[in-house]
């Protein structure tokens, strides 16, 4: 699992900056100050919350699109003077995960993971094992909006990294019913279940 990918598209802080000093290229077209008016958050993709100050928190996504899956999400802070931050995320791991669908449809990516009332965002990303599309596993990346930025916590994301290994698990289970399938990446799938059940603490 080449971990140093996965953390290069995960970093430890976001800073909330100027709707105007986002990147469109990295950002949702929807994400602007509006959505957090009443009646602004009503698109397929937006949510609402608040975080741990209390200010009111929209959250957006566009995708996922294209081979990689990619998605990119926004949230728009409620402050004096409105601010955002943006993520891409991907989860083209699904590729392999559909099989198992029901472990862990509809995703999580934005709400309140432990039960303390505020809201937080979740960006699933790739972890791969190979050099393809195809040769991919998913870890879900937990960030909580505090202050002036988005700052990764982990602890916040083991709940769903415990279902994301139980779901690997069942496709070593599969895998070994298919037999002699060649295209069954079996061992990858127990190294991806290893994998995340260390990240989630287990």
């Amino acid at each position: 699992m080449r971990w140093d990918e996965l953390e290069a598209a995960a970093p430890a802080r976001i800073p909330l900056v100027a709707a105007t000093a986002a990147s469109s290229d990295d950002c949702p077209s929807l994400l602007d100050a509006a959505l957090l008016a009443p009646g602004g958050c009503v698109a397929p993709g937006c949510s609402l919350g608040v975080d741990a100050q209390g200010r009111r928190v929209a959250f957006v996504m566009e995708g996922p699109d294209g081979s990689g899956r990619f998605s990119t999400l926004g949230v728009v802070v409620g402050d004096t003077t409105p601010r955002v931050a943006c993520v891409g995320a991907s989860t083209v791991a699904w590729r392999h995960l559909h099989r198992v669908s029901k472990l862990l449809a509809p995703l999580t990516w934005f709400g309140d993971l432990d039960g303390n009332g505020t809201a937080e965002l979740v960006a699933w990303q790739r972890l791969p094992w190979g050099d393809s599309e195809a040769t991919n596993a998913m870890v879900p990346i937990a960030y909580a909006i505090e202050g002036d930025a988005l700052v990764r916590r982990d602890v916040l994301a083991r709940g769903l990294a415990k279902k994301t290994a139980a779901a690997f698990e069942q496709l070593v289970t599969l895998s070994a019913a298919d037999g002699s399938r060649e295209d069954s990446p079996t061992q990858c799938y127990r190294a991806a279940a290893a994998a995340l059940s260390s990240f989630a603490g287990g």
